[in-house]
């Protein structure tokens, strides 16, 4: 004959402990792992059913935003996973999105009325930005949406990846009790997350929708892309330079630069360089224009720049001699010798 244990009653095992403190605790965790399973296994039997029965629409949409924007063979798989999430949530065939219509199919083989419940709340899934503001526990992340600026939980059902505070994610939210994302999520870095937040606002402001949710819907390959091949962004936001002057020289010479390369590589490179320079040597800067100048000419001279600029155009432009020119380009080129040479062999090879 078995017999029920109230939770509040003294343990069995005689610990002296309260049962729902002790062994009773054990089936807590046991019961939350088994149901964070099965929520797994229902969102994999989603992302299969969105596949089989829509292969062919995805793969329209896929092709499209290809032609526009090429992604790199290694990145199709990350890519058109993400882009199953999106579809599976956003895309409207009669009135019913595919998840509606794989629970209308499907939600009486759930058997577990807690997963039913949730499952049913996954019909207002969207997909969105987010910051990272808390990690608790390892489990349930605090995030920020970047459009409305609500913050709510978020429980992680895989542990083996996690955003650190700061973070920018994309990911198809799941509002349920507890929120959840669809399969996983893409996230940015803190340090580069201001750049590309900016660049995905100012992306939304421009469409003038004035509702993020149908913005992210219909723009969700292109924040995606987006995320996941930005543009190189300069490091001027969040560097600490040695002073104030080290500073002024970076700027300068990112306003120059800028104009002659408008992908940016140049801008990157130089003040890369200047960093390690200016941490190698830390010099002392009487005259910002003649370390601008002698920057410009040293990154011109070392990488495959679109255009080519004389020391004397440049004592010109800055109103400084050639001669002070090349006396700083020497030391540069003197102190960042192995970058320059890894740089000249990345080029030659590519």
């Amino acid at each position: 004959m078995s017999t029920t244990i109230g939770r509040n009653e003294k343990c069995p095992c005689g610990s002296g402990k309260k049962y729902k403190k002790c062994c009773g605790k054990g089936a807590v965790v046991q019961l939350d792992q088994m149901l964070d399973k099965e929520l797994k296994d229902l969102q994999a039997n989603i992302i299969r059913y969105t596949w089989s029965n829509y292969e062919d629409e995805i793969q329209n949409y896929l092709q499209e935003h290809y032609d526009n924007h090429p992604v790199p063979d290694e990145a199709t798989e990350v890519f058109e996973f993400c882009a199953l999430t999106w579809f599976a949530t956003s895309h409207l065939k009669n009135g019913k999105t595919v998840m509606d219509d794989y629970l209308d199919t499907y939600s009486k083989t759930i058997s577990r009325p807690k997963v039913k419940e949730m499952a049913e709340a996954w019909r207002n899934s969207y997909p969105s930005v987010f910051r990272a503001i808390n990690l608790d526990n390892g489990k349930v992340l605090t995030v920020e949406d970047s459009f409305t600026k609500e913050t709510y939980p978020v429980k992680l059902l895989e542990q083996e990846y996690l955003p650190e505070q700061g973070d920018l994610l994309m990911a198809t939210v799941l509002p349920s009790e507890p929120a959840v994302f669809l399969g996983t999520f893409f996230n940015i870095p803190a340090n580069f997350a201001d750049e590309i937040e900016k660049e995905i606002l100012a992306l939304y402001e421009k469409t003038g929708s004035g509702n993020p949710k149908f913005f992210m819907k219909d723009s969700f390959l292109i924040v995606l892309d987006r995320f996941m091949f930005p543009e190189p962004v300069t490091l001027m936001d969040g560097w600490e330079w040695p002073s104030e002057k080290h500073r002024e020289v970076a700027e300068a010479y990112q306003e120059y630069t800028q104009e002659l390369d408008e992908s940016k590589t140049l801008v990157n490179l130089g003040l890369t360089l200047w960093s390690q320079y200016s941490e190698k040597t830390n010099p002392t800067i009487r005259n910002p224009q003649i370390y601008t100048a002698a920057l410009i000419y040293l990154v011109l001279s070392h990488s495959p720049a679109p255009v080519s600029i004389s020391q004397k155009q440049l004592a010109e432009a800055f109103g400084i001699s050639a001669g002070s020119i090349s006396s700083k380009y020497r030391d540069m080129k003197k102190a960042l010798v192995d970058k320059l040479q890894e740089i000249e062999e990345i080029t030659t090879s590519a």
